[in-house]
């Protein structure tokens, strides 16, 4: 082709071409969540993903998991063990671990990393909650979680006794505990999941007062705040129990005009 009909190296075309590739969608770990499974889906859950190893070296089946669960599952998925953002993950929901098996869920992180490498990446931050080492990605792949060529996004499903999928997204470790968070929330009204962010917003009122405080007047302000939200959801829990057994005996409330 002539140089002269070539209107691809002209300076519009070239600004064009720039403009373009620096606008374009970049490679993160929010990807294309189309095919994702989606909040109320039902998986069939018989040989979804095929076995997969735990840290502990047993041999199991996503529905083996759900199974042995008492109200469902909860599976984040992370690339790479031991690396930072990993890392911040796995402790967050490390330090919600103890909420979640409360309400009858049982944790799984899910990666490709060997059960050498999960196995120490679980020794090293403490985590409470086995590791699946998928390293072939068949589960990964199965629960749309796989990133071309041969990666992981990081994300969270949760799938109920029924293979019903409760939440499943894609994000940062933030969002991937937050999304959790909301469920439980439906599940249980007082689940304290939102005192840390009461912690947080009491001493910041506190210090806008003029009131320096140092670490020790932090804690007190922390205990305070979790004394009283705990307070507050016993009464509310007994309130609600109140009513329920008044319901169950067939009284009836008269309301004033």
């Amino acid at each position: 082709m002539s140089r002269l009909n070539d209107t691809s190296s002209t300076p519009t075309n070239q600004y064009s071409k720039l403009k373009s590739f620096f606008t374009k969608p970049k490679c993160t770990d929010t990807i294309s969540t189309t095919s994702l499974p989606k909040r109320g889906d039902i998986i069939q859950l018989d040989g979804l993903g095929g076995s997969c190893e735990l840290t502990g070296g047993e041999t199991t089946t996503l529905q083996n998991l759900v199974d042995i669960s008492v109200g469902g599952v909860i599976l984040f998925t992370y690339p790479k063990a031991n690396t930072p953002g990993c890392t911040a993950q796995a402790c967050l929901f490390r330090d919600s671990y103890q909420n979640l098996t409360d309400l009858g869920f049982a944790v799984y992180g899910l990666s490709r990393d060997s059960s050498n490498v999960n196995g120490s990446f679980k020794a090293k931050n403490e985590l409470p909650f086995s590791l699946i080492c998928n390293t072939d990605g068949t589960l990964i792949n199965a629960l749309e979680f796989a990133k071309p060529p041969k990666g992981t996004v990081r994300g969270v499903i949760v799938i109920d006794k029924e293979g019903k999928v409760l939440a499943s997204m894609i994000g940062s470790p933030n969002e991937t505990v937050k999304a959790v968070y909301g469920i439980c929330e439906a599940q249980d009204p007082y689940c304290p999941w939102k005192e840390a962010d009461k912690i947080k917003e009491t001493t910041r009122t506190v210090e806008s007062m003029g009131v320096n405080l140092d670490d020790k007047g932090r804690q007190q302000v922390a205990d305070t705040v979790v004394d009283v939200a705990g307070q507050v959801n016993a009464v509310a829990q007994q309130l609600d129990r109140e009513a329920s057994n008044a319901s169950g005996a067939g009284k009836v409330v008269a309301v004033k005009q």
